[in-house]
């Protein structure tokens, strides 16, 4: 997914690349809610769905837009960090048990960040700025879908995904909107059949 959003940054803008993924997952989806009922993406948490997809969808465009300037092993490394950030936030935030295997699981993955950002050695970057917002983000994202499993199915979590990004990322595109050509758009519906695995597994 990443190698696509790349490969069509330099003729589609990011936040447009954030779009269509997210347009393209929301057509995938209805007919299978139609088909489930809806039943399947009842929820009594929209609140918590509507507070991710902000969060996630601001999230998903920065780390975009930073896709399109930093190399793509470099931002992969970097993409790492957000489990390390939501293990954190967990133990700062919500007092979760601490043992000593995981600070020190913590410390190396931290460590490991700074290696790959090499502050002090050179410049750090405004792409690997973003990404490192980003992926701050997204942390936070991973215990709201946490606390999200515990009540809602993944398919019903990716339903709200998509339904709360597409108009955000609409929103956001208009002011550099460029129509993209055939080719890029069947590469970009690409990308919401990356994301639909994700769902696959958890039907109603």
């Amino acid at each position: 997914m990443n190698a696509i959003i790349r490969g069509l940054s330099g003729a589609v803008p990011p936040v447009e690349i954030a779009f269509f993924r997210s347009v393209f997952g929301l057509v995938l989806l209805l007919p299978l809610v139609g088909w489930f009922g809806a039943s399947s993406i009842r929820t009594t948490r929209f609140s918590l769905h509507a507070t991710r997809g902000v969060i996630h969808a601001v999230s998903m465009m920065i780390f975009f837009v930073a896709l399109s300037m930093v190399p793509l092993a470099e931002t992969t490394s970097l993409e790492f960090a957000a489990p390390i950030m939501s293990t954190t936030i967990a133990v700062l935030f919500l007092g979760e048990a601490v043992h000593a295997r995981r600070l020190i699981a913590l410390a190396v993955g931290i460590a490991g960040v700074f290696i790959v950002v090499r502050p002090g050695f050179e410049e750090v970057s405004l792409g690997q700025m973003l990404i490192l917002v980003s992926v701050v983000m997204w942390a936070g994202c991973q215990l709201m879908i946490r606390e999200l499993s515990r009540t809602d199915t993944a398919f019903t979590q990716g339903f709200y995904m998509v339904a709360f990004f597409t108009p955000i990322t609409l929103i956001a595109s208009v002011p550099g909107w460029v129509w993209p050509a055939w080719p890029h758009i069947g590469a970009l519906a690409g990308l919401a059949v990356t994301e639909s695995s994700l769902f696959e597994r958890t039907m109603p």
